[in-house]
């Protein structure tokens, strides 16, 4: 039941995310930028589906369907033609995948690539032919594949999020986050998997203090010549070189709208319960790269009035009416930077649109469509753009 209870929450707070502008002027030009839907792909299904990977180039897409004991990984076409579908569990060719990050096109987009615990796979797309290229992944303490912790191809390596060094978590310790590599890669030629990336002195990780449970999360997205990492609970982008051995360079300071975020407590003093900090603190979603402007979306938290409102709340029923009203409120947002990190705008995403729904791929973004208050004969996926607009036609 205690399970049951945070799944439910979870998905009251994700399913109240949302926004009616998305515009702002720079504040540099007094240009619009605006985030718009270019198209879009209806896949005729019934369901609740995670959208894993969208392929331009061959035009199909990935999507999985998700159940108590097993998924069901499907491929279709742009046309919403549904080519392929197996189901992964013990019994079948493709078995458990216990998936830690999205499933991701392959090279030439005839395979997909998983990687789950405790195997990186390499598999057909009509679930025939299963390679296994690496084993001994150790599992995460927790696995919500999304495309903001996706699988990033480069130089013949597979790079990927991670959070854990060894079985045990030990993120009440202090020396946990001196110890942990934030991000790892595995190559393909070597056939070696490598975790290289640890917090920079100039992070508040470093502090010594402990810190609610995945405050810490990485996310990352490769720029010209760069490594962009952001952490959950940080409003900054921290900076490092895009080679090996990846030489930390500069942490830039995000002036971010009211972002809440924690700055931990000594090691033995109570650290903020994880539900709690979960749906009042600000989050870093994700970091994207895309028509050379880094792309950071995030979610504020509760401004200090919705805190003073929350604390008042005396029923499990009052809190959910409070998380669809404050995050009506104060929707997720992105904050978009040229390539120099000098800001360009920062507004409200569109709504039905998750921030760690959002991808880029071949100058475009993607994102399924969200909206859990309608049931619809369709699973839509968006194609979006960054665009400039005349000032004088947008509403402001």
């Amino acid at each position: 039941m205690k399970f049951i209870g945070i799944t439910l929450l979870i998905f009251i707070i994700l399913s109240s995310c949302g926004g009616s502008r998305n515009e702002l002027k720079s504040p540099e030009t007094g240009q619009v930028w605006q985030l718009i839907k270019v198209d879009s792909i209806q896949v005729p299904f019934l369901g609740t589906p995670r959208l894993d990977d969208v392929d331009p180039k061959n035009r199909k897409v990935v999507f999985v369907q998700s159940g108590p004991d097993e998924e069901e990984l499907f491929v279709a076409n742009f046309d919403g033609q549904i080519l392929h579908s197996f189901v992964a569990h013990g019994n079948t060719r493709v078995g458990y995948l216990n998936l830690m990050a999205p499933l991701q096109f392959g090279k030439e987009g005839s395979t997909l690539i998983a990687f789950g615990v405790p195997h990186i796979k390499q598999i057909s797309l009509d679930g025939e032919v299963v390679d296994i290229l690496y084993s001994g992944n150790i599992p995460y303490y927790s696995s919500s594949p999304s495309p903001s912790n996706e699988l990033q191809m480069r130089d013949e390596k597979i790079f990927y999020n991670n959070r854990m060094n060894e079985q045990e978590l030990r993120w009440n310790r202090a020396d946990f986050f001196k110890e942990l590599r934030l991000i790892g890669y595995y190559d393909l030629t070597k056939k070696e998997k490598n975790n290289f990336l640890k917090f920079p002195d100039e992070s508040i990780y470093t502090s010594g203090r402990i810190f609610p449970h995945s405050d810490w999360v990485s996310h990352f997205a490769f720029s010209d010549g760069h490594l962009n990492v952001v952490f959950n609970g940080e409003p900054a982008v921290f900076v490092f070189g895009a080679n090996p051995p990846f030489p930390f360079i500069k942490k830039i300071e995000l002036d971010l709208k009211e972002f809440q975020f924690s700055q931990g407590v000594p090691e033995g003093e109570r650290v903020p319960d994880f539900m709690e900090t979960m749906i009042t603190m600000g989050k870093m979603n994700s970091i994207k790269f895309y028509d050379s402007k880094i792309l950071v979306f995030y979610s504020s938290g509760f401004t200090t009035q919705q805190l003073k409102t929350w604390a008042t709340a005396s029923s499990p029923e009052e809190r959910s009416e409070m998380i669809n009203k404050f995050r009506r409120e104060t929707p997720d947002r992105v904050q978009v930077l040229d390539n120099e990190y000098n800001l360009l705008a920062d507004f409200p995403i569109l709504p039905h649109i998750l921030p760690s729904d959002i991808f880029e791929r071949e100058g475009f973004l993607w994102a399924k469509k969200h909206n859990p208050e309608e049931e619809e004969d369709f699973f839509t996926i968006y194609k979006l753009a960054l665009v400039q607009a005349d000032p004088v036609t947008v509403k402001n």
